[in-house]
């Protein structure tokens, strides 16, 4: 986060930095930061939306009774540290090609990606059954080609918006009756 302010009559300033939760308490990252620039590790913080809140005060040059202090919040933003869940995944051969179908899902994010690998080696962009990365929960039948196939397991891989993966295998199945 940068912050771009000045002061009129050249003060230095501090900044009080607290991060606000959508539900719960402020959690206060600073009380007394100098620098217009601030990064923190989010791994601490919880799945959800956050929006940061800066006081910046010119209390380091100022006599407490002549204070000033200007507020301000960033718009909100996502922490998204959890994979999403990969269910309901199958692998039967299908004639000469092999289906796979599976369910992905994510409590925070979007999802935005899906492959599958079924030689253990090259990854295959595939999409929704609906078509479209739209939603936080996407369904999956994909048909692979025979020739795309080697060896007796298929991996998948869904992605989100935060760019969290998960990955999922299992073995291919026995052949599918006509």
């Amino acid at each position: 986060f940068a912050f771009h302010v000045s002061d009129p009559n050249g003060d230095q300033l501090q900044f009080r930095i607290d991060l606000l939760p959508g539900k719960g308490n402020p959690i206060t990252l600073e009380k007394a930061w100098r620098d217009p620039f601030f990064t923190f590790d989010t791994l601490l913080v919880p799945d959800g939306r956050y929006h940061l809140e800066v006081a910046a005060s010119d209390a380091p040059s100022q006599p407490f009774n002549l204070l000033q202090t200007s507020l301000w919040r960033t718009a909100a933003f996502t922490v998204d540290h959890t994979p999403p869940v990969i269910s309901e995944l199958t692998a039967v051969p299908e004639g000469d090609a092999l289906r796979v179908r599976f369910l992905a899902r994510d409590e925070a994010s979007t999802l935005c990606g899906a492959s599958l690998s079924a030689d253990g080696d090259e990854w295959l962009q595939i999409a929704p059954e609906d078509r479209v990365f739209d939603g936080k929960e996407e369904r999956f039948d994909v048909l692979v080609p025979r020739e795309r196939v080697q060896g007796d397991r298929v991996t998948v891989r869904a992605v989100d918006l935060c760019n969290n993966e998960q990955t999922a295998s299992i073995a291919i199945g026995p052949v599918k009756k006509r």
